[in-house]
């Protein structure tokens, strides 16, 4: 698998851990599945390490709150460049639920190692 196809699938799984339409407990579950070391990208670990910050079982975050919040979070760690507008968009083609969409997300970037 080339680079540019990991990078892609990476960006799609963060992409759809910020829908504004998944469930923040179903979020959680997801970071809590998995490791920083998973993002090859270091721009994808840095947001993955920032939205599981947030996402905490516990403690799961609101979609709005984590929208507000990531960028200043990301741009802090040095990355001020990063396309929110692309990361935050959404998928409104899907015909497919959000859990579903980020299940198969998931499988696919699972898959890689």
């Amino acid at each position: 698998m080339s680079l540019r196809t990991r990078q892609s699938l990476e960006w799609e799984f963060l992409r759809l851990l910020c829908d504004g339409n998944l469930a923040p407990a179903l979020r959680a579950e997801y970071c809590a599945q998995l490791s920083p070391d998973d993002f090859i990208d270091i721009t994808h670990r840095v947001v993955f390490e920032e939205i599981r910050f947030v996402s905490r079982a516990s403690h799961p975050v609101a979609p709005a709150l984590l929208r507000e919040h990531l960028p200043g979070r990301v741009t802090a760690r040095g990355f001020p460049d990063l396309e929110f507008e692309t990361l935050f968009a959404g998928n409104r083609s899907a015909q497919d639920e959000p859990a579903s969409q980020i299940q198969k997300a998931y499988i696919n970037l699972k898959n890689l190692k």
